[in-house]
Parts: structure tokens; sequence; C-alpha cells
């Protein structure tokens, strides 16, 4: 049972295990982004139980998910080569933080749903496993010199 958990050190990892990690990053902003950009209604239903919205916190929400997409098709590209996409990856810690922050807000504020804590969940899991690859995390060179 140790072992399992030890897979989720990301000390351990190797150079792939951290692209596949950030494909994983990208799917997450994309599995709750396209449907939200699509259905915004629906969204705004199942994160903070909000039957109907004005126009215009519509149209914000569906600008803030099609944001959340952009990233995440960021986060594909970092898959490729982590190394040399630093800048995508400073990027999301800032706004996964803001994320985490801003929705663990709303559910303290009993504003927001159970979906939107699993997320805010998920953003801070997310900022630390970033800020380590940023800090820590394995090179192509560091990779192929191993090798």
């Amino acid at each position: 049972m140790v072992s399992r958990f030890s897979q989720l050190a990301p000390s351990k990892w190797s150079y792939s295990q951290w692209r596949k990690f950030f494909m994983i990053a990208a799917i997450w902003n994309i599995f709750f982004a396209a449907p939200a950009s699509f259905w915004p209604e629906f969204n705004m239903k199942i994160f903070y139980d909000v039957l109907y919205g004005e126009d215009y916190a519509i149209i914000l929400n569906r600008c803030f998910w099609i944001f959340i997409l952009a990233l995440g098709a960021g986060f594909g590209v970092v898959s490729k080569a982590p190394e040399k996409n630093h800048g995508v990856l400073v990027i999301g810690v800032i706004v996964k933080i803001a994320l985490a922050i801003t929705w663990f807000g709303l559910v303290l504020d009993r504003m927001a749903t159970f979906v939107a804590f699993f997320c805010a969940l998920g953003e801070a899991l997310f900022v630390i496993y970033f800020l380590y690859y940023l800090v820590s995390g394995p090179t192509h060179e560091e990779t192929e010199a191993a090798v």
C-alpha cells in the first residue's frame, strides 16, 4: 500500500512521467471548461446552484471558462516539452491559486456547491505539483544524461 502512495511523490517521477502529468492537467482543464463554455447556464447550476443568471453573468462565466480552456491547451503544449514552457506553468500557478482561493471562499460563504469545492481541491493540488516541477523537476537534458 505504501508503494502506491510513493508513486504520487513527484521527487520520484521521471521526465516522461512529468510529461504525462502535464497532459492530465490539460485534460482536467478541458474536462471542465469545454462543457462550461458551451452550456454556461448548466455550469452555473452545478457550480453555484443558480438556475437563471443575468445575461452579463452568463457571458462572463463563458469567457472565464474559455480562458480556462485555453490554459488547458497550454498545458497540453507543456506536456510536449515541460522544460521549454515554464512561463505557461507560472501563469498556471497564478490562475490556479486564484481559483482555489475563490472557490474555497465561495463554498465557505455557501455561494458554491460541492463541485466547486472539488475543483478547488484539484486546483490546489495542481499548484503544489506545478511548483515542485518549477523548482526541482527534471529537464530533458538530465533525463537523456541518465540513460
